[in-house]
């Protein structure tokens, strides 16, 4: 029972990040890397979209 609450050394397990992987490509159709910059792209556009939305749209 231990040995199952002791933590791996690997960061992720690999089967489950192959699983995943595997997921992506065939849900969006596209490979995992393409994926990643599209979700990157996102998080740093959103913000920036809203800080121009505030300024341009909040003016006194």
């Amino acid at each position: 029972m231990m040995k199952f609450l002791l933590h791996h050394a690997e960061a992720v397990d690999p089967d489950l990040i192959n699983s995943i992987l595997e997921w992506i490509d065939h849900v969006f159709g596209i490979q995992s890397k393409s994926f990643g910059s599209i979700v990157f792209a996102l998080i740093i556009f959103i913000p920036v979209l809203i800080f121009v939305g505030s300024r341009f749209f909040n003016k006194p």
